[in-house]
């Protein structure tokens, strides 16, 4: 086990603008609150280690370059930077499964902390989307060769008590819409979400609201899936968040939601 902090910092320092391939990149959205961005303890550097193949869209002093994927990705949030997300254990299982000829991967992490439709940050217009509209289609302009594959969303706590179900699923499939809608190349891209920590327990009655929101998404919008979290542990004393080990794990779920999605067809 490593010091992620630092571990994090030397890639920093070594980080470089990466080349243009001559194929271009496939290019996924990550987008939410907290266990998008990632609070799983504990960095590990021999499982958590980079990926010549995955890059994604810097922020802040790297706001605009495309650069090494470095766990913990450069979401919208600076909190617990020596955490783990599970924007590069899916992108790493991507890659595998597009053997032979894989493409490389350029990932869009815009997700913070906290944020929620309740609170005016991800519906239409709200801070939060419109940043990640902005990034996403700045990353896919980088090269005509550029392909959206996919959005990773993974929210909704937040909204547990603020929103009930028809309030919430209202809001989830209208961002849904005007995703694919602005988003350049994404007009039919899959949509995968995700459920909360199987340990996490708010009031019960309102995290079925929004669980079964969230769980019926396919049924109401075409090519979504839902990556289940049964079976995932949280962190020691923060039942809310998965730790390392399920982060780790659900970004290959997630990746196996890809082609649920795909499949989920509209109705004729």
């Amino acid at each position: 086990m490593v010091d992620a902090g630092a571990a994090h910092d030397a890639d920093l320092d070594a980080d470089v603008a990466a080349p243009s391939p001559s194929s271009g990149y496939d290019v996924f959205l990550l987008a939410g609150q907290s266990n998008m961005v990632g609070r799983g303890a504990s960095f590990d550097a021999a499982l958590d280690t980079p990926h010549p193949a995955i890059f994604q869209w810097g922020r802040g002093e790297r706001d605009g370059m495309i650069v090494p994927a470095v766990a913990r990705l450069d979401h919208n949030d600076t909190a617990l930077l020596d955490r783990v997300g599970m924007g590069l254990s899916f992108a790493k299982a991507y890659y595998e499964a597009s053997q032979p000829t894989p493409r490389p991967i350029l990932l869009v992490p815009t997700a913070r902390g906290g944020s929620s439709f309740s609170a005016h940050q991800w519906n239409p217009g709200d801070p939060l989307f419109e940043d990640a509209v902005l990034r996403g289609n700045a990353a896919m302009a980088t090269d005509p060769g550029n392909r959206f594959v996919a959005f990773l969303w993974h929210q909704g706590e937040n909204d547990v008590g603020q929103y009930d179900n028809a309030t919430y699923s209202q809001a989830l499939d209208a961002m849904i819409g005007a995703f694919r809608a602005r988003v350049a190349g994404a007009s039919s891209a899959p949509f995968i979400l995700g459920q909360f920590c199987p340990d996490w327990s708010p009031d019960p009655a309102a995290k079925a609201s929004i669980s079964s929101a969230i769980d019926a998404t396919p049924q109401r919008v075409p090519f979504t899936s839902v990556a289940p979290s049964a079976g995932l542990t949280s962190n020691a004393g923060d039942a809310v968040h998965f730790d390392a080990p399920a982060q780790r794990t659900y970004g290959a779920r997630y990746w196996q939601a890809l082609d649920v999605a795909r499949a989920n067809v509209p109705h004729p």
